[in-house]
């Protein structure tokens, strides 16, 4: 009954509008003539359009499609007064053809290609939007002379700003390579894929020193408890909502081992909110006696982490998050402090409270009020993008990661003269030796401190770096 009030309000607010105009485009639609109705997107034109028998909606096209035997003579009679439809001119067009305009010209060649190539209906259909949007970006530029630079950085813009997913990625590539391997006859190109991150912040045990001191901040006994059985066992929101006595109990038992330390604390603030709040069966249960949601825990724990300024625990969060995503020990340690600095600058609000504008507020502060360099306000995107797209899974809008332009400065070189006086000028051999490593093989900092004796070939007078930048091995000298 409410799905049939619904159509009828968008219909009588049709009645009040001016009458819709639709164009009728002739095409063929896996492998079967169809009419496809071309008008921008309303809701209440939609409700008419499901009036019409056997129309059926295309999900790659993203538009209605009719029987072939409807003319516009027919749908006018039927649709007196609330739509008019025309023939847009476009009978026995290809199917890529799909509003009045005639398609481009690299567009009606790709897709020529495509069926000399014996590429299936469905196949054509993925890649096309993906290359007219490629062709739509391009407009005025000669696609053919474009470098392979150039054709990567917006592949992998792209692949950012709408956040397409493996089978989208893979098939946004393959219509690009095509177009540039198959019809222009370029050499191989090779785009990576963007993983997709799957990050489980669910459950994280924090180090007890480190923990101890976060504690010691909290006055709440039943807030202290919460986070000990979360940070500190690794116990996850929903089973500490559902934990009675009895099981807690049995987890204390648990813990009470020589080896750990945790556990006379842990009872120490399970007895103190045991006589603050007085529960009938469970831990963490309402003046009614049911458990207290996991989202309610969530919450507390929030406002606990805002207001006495936990951040070991937004910092172990975060080095627990980028370590699932396989960053290296030093990004890990870059990006959480980077974190901590902008969560310090909301006075430690939680990361989920924080909005796109305050974030975007907050990249504007680094570059105008602090004059921080192009480098070092890159670091922070990096940083907050990564939290807030792959943990949080927050959708944010291109125009928030806008990044600095980079200027060009030519780096400072010491002269051969000036590298051997400072050899010369070194008395300790193993920093002689490190300095010496460092500019003859052109070694990293953190290549240099990983650097292991069998990593020396002395027989073929190569260095094996293992591990690089990147996570990439290779070979210098």
């Amino acid at each position: 009954m409410g799905t049939n009030n619904d159509t009828g309000n968008r219909l009588d607010v049709l009645d009040n509008q001016k009458c819709v105009h639709i164009a009728l485009s002739h095409i063929r639609h896996r492998g079967k003539d169809r009419i496809m109705l071309n008008y921008p997107y309303d809701s209440s034109v939609n409700a008419l359009i499901r009036q019409i028998q056997g129309r059926r909606w295309s999900s790659t096209r993203k538009a209605w499609h009719i029987p072939p035997d409807y003319t516009a003579e027919q749908l006018n009679k039927q649709f007196a007064g609330k739509i008019t439809f025309y023939e847009d001119g476009t009978h026995n067009q290809p199917e890529d053809e799909n509003s009045a305009n005639a398609p481009l010209p690299e567009v009606r060649n790709y897709t020529e290609a495509l069926r000399l190539k014996n590429y299936s209906e469905r196949t054509i259909e993925a890649y096309l939007p993906f290359f007219k949007d490629f062709v739509e970006a391009h407009k005025g530029i000669d696609l053919s002379g474009q470098s392979y630079h150039e054709v990567r950085n917006y592949v992998m813009r792209t692949i950012e700003q709408h956040g397409y997913n493996m089978e989208q990625q893979k098939q946004f590539i393959s219509a690009i390579k095509f177009y540039y391997e198959h019809i222009l006859g370029h050499p191989k190109l090779y785009f990576p894929l963007r993983k997709e991150l799957q990050i489980d912040t669910t459950v994280l045990r924090i180090p007890w020193e480190q923990l101890k001191g976060e504690i010691s901040k909290i006055q709440s006994p039943g807030t202290k408890l919460i986070i000990l059985l979360h940070y500190g066992l690794g116990a996850t929101l929903d089973a500490i909502a559902q934990m009675s006595l009895e099981q807690l109990k049995e987890v204390l038992r648990e813990q009470n081992s020589p080896k750990t330390n945790i556990a006379p604390f842990i009872k120490q603030i399970a007895v103190a909110h045991y006589e603050a709040a007085k529960p009938q069966k469970f831990v963490f249960e309402d003046k009614q006696g049911n458990p207290f949601l996991p989202e309610t825990l969530t919450q507390g724990i929030r406002r606990a982490c805002a207001q006495y300024q936990l951040a070991e625990v937004y910092r172990f969060t975060y080095l627990h998050a980028a370590r699932q995503a396989n960053h290296s020990e030093q990004t890990r340690k870059n990006y959480a402090s980077t974190f901590l600095s902008f969560l310090k600058h909301y006075r430690f609000r939680h990361p989920a409270t924080i909005t796109n504008e305050e974030i975007k507020r907050y990249l504007v502060h680094l570059k105008v009020k602090q004059g921080l360099s192009e480098s070092h306000v890159n670091n922070a995107i990096n940083a907050l993008k990564f939290y807030y797209q792959q943990v949080e899974g927050r959708k944010t809008e291109p125009g928030l990661w806008l990044r600095p332009k980079r200027g060009k400065k030519q780096p400072e070189v010491l002269s051969m003269e000036e590298i051997q006086q400072m050899l010369a000028t070194t008395t300790n051999l193993k920093h002689k030796l490190m300095l010496s490593l460092l500019y003859a093989a052109g070694l990293r900092r953190s290549e240099l401190l990983n650097l292991k004796i069998n990593d020396i070939d002395t027989a073929r007078n190569v260095i094996n770096v293992r591990g690089g930048k990147g996570n990439k091995d290779r070979q210098t000298l």
